[in-house]
């Protein structure tokens, strides 16, 4: 994924968060969880931050929503370990694929759990 696509994928997040009415915090990682562009909308808690960007942990690393993932296993429990205990296992974050091959995920953070994920996924949308 480049610079580009990432701040595309901002974008596209920043539209949905807008229609819903509510400021969110987007962060895009690359398939090693590694971040690589994020945005704190005005009017969004700080703790969204950290939030985001360990719910895009998730997804890049298990290739998963971060909703569907369960915190209360073996692999999971290691996995996290691993990345310092970054990762957030709540809906709101989905994997990005480019021609069916993953390249990352976005997640989002500041609504209700459904509302982050609706923002995350209009913002993946971008790489369709």
């Amino acid at each position: 994924m480049n610079q580009a696509q990432a701040i595309a994928i901002l974008n596209a997040g920043i539209g949905k968060a807008t229609e819903l009415g509510v400021p969110m915090t987007i962060a895009v990682v690359d398939g090693s969880a590694d971040l690589v562009a994020q945005v704190r909308m005005e009017g969004t808690y700080r703790h969204t931050v950290e939030i985001s960007r360990g719910k895009a942990m998730v997804s890049a690393i298990l290739l998963q929503p971060s909703g569907a993932v369960s915190d209360d296993n073996a692999v999971t429990a290691k996995l996290n370990k691993l990345h310092h205990d970054q990762f957030v296992f709540v809906q709101g974050a989905v994997p990005l694929f480019v021609d069916g091959v993953p390249v990352g995920a976005v997640g989002a953070s500041g609504g209700l759990p459904e509302m982050d994920e609706q923002v995350a996924t209009a913002a993946a949308s971008v790489l369709d």
